[in-house]
């Protein structure tokens, strides 16, 4: 299922950054997270601002759930009239 191949991915990534891999490239090796935040986590990390990269990067996705179910409801509204 999602569920598994998502938990097996984050243990992979997890487990690579205990190992020594940077962050940015365990994350890379998955298409767990869109390639806009990995990009972000890039930046972040080499410029010192991971804090504030991750909390951008959190707010792009955040925005990108809100626009997918403005769509859906978009679509489906209809159907319920």
């Amino acid at each position: 299922s999602d569920d598994d191949r998502q938990r097996k991915m984050l243990t992979e990534i997890r487990n690579a950054v205990i190992d020594g891999e940077e962050l940015h490239q365990a994350l890379y090796r998955n298409d767990i997270f869109p390639q806009t935040v990995v990009a972000l986590l890039v930046v972040g990390y080499e410029a010192g601002h991971l804090e504030e990269m991750c909390a951008k990067a959190g707010d792009i996705c955040e925005e990108d759930v809100r626009v997918a179910l403005d769509a859906a409801t978009a679509m489906v509204e209809p159907l319920l009239m």
